[in-house]
């Protein structure tokens, strides 16, 4: 069983510019994942805004599978909601509030991309029998209620965390990512590129 929080502070160049919230709740059959963020300090005044991420589902040995995904963004007094319904790994439901339009640069949704994927938050949390580099050998298929995306892990390296300012210290191992746009994405996106 794990019950976690914990509280990040994103800076850029030293300055605070967004505070991050993280609740992970996992009994080893169901799991809660609430993620909470908001811009702050000088980050202001380049923009503002909050989001709101949470996803519960079925806790396994080989990982977690959500039953539902939600995500709520504000940012210059507009709203954007986002509902995702999964059984099993496929995606069952979704609604996107105000839906996002249709442009001539947008490579369309299929329903088949929507088989066999799982939500942004869930595929995060690794589970393995070890802390080596067999956990980041894995490709997550992903969808976000607008976008359907691969995202392919490889190992770096390991390393040892020593710094006192953070609540672990000990080995750690880093992977890189890599993403790969399936549908949803608009072609001109630098992302896509």
């Amino acid at each position: 069983p794990v019950d976690a929080r914990v509280s990040y502070v994103l800076t850029v160049g030293g300055i605070n510019v967004a505070l991050v919230d993280v609740d992970f709740d996992d009994d080893g059959e169901r799991y809660d994942f609430d993620l909470s963020a908001r811009v702050t300090g000088l980050g202001n005044v380049v923009a503002s805004g909050t989001a709101k991420a949470s996803v519960s589902g079925a806790s396994t040995a080989s990982g977690l599978q959500a039953d539902r995904f939600q995500l709520e963004t504000r940012a210059n007094g507009e709203v954007f909601n986002v509902d995702v319904g999964f059984a099993g790994r496929n995606v069952t439901s979704f609604q996107v509030t105000p839906p996002v339009l249709d442009n001539y640069d947008r490579v369309p949704l299929e329903r088949s991309h929507l088989n066999g994927v799982a939500d942004f938050l869930s595929s995060f949390v690794l589970k393995g029998n070890d802390l080596d580099k067999s956990l980041c050998q894995r490709e997550f298929k992903i969808f976000t209620g607008v976008e359907r995306f691969n995202i392919a892990m490889s190992y770096l390296a390991d390393y040892e965390a020593t710094s006192p300012r953070t609540g672990y210290q000990g080995p750690l191992v880093t992977c890189a990512v890599k993403y790969r746009p399936i549908s949803g994405h608009f072609e001109s996106s630098e992302m896509s590129q």
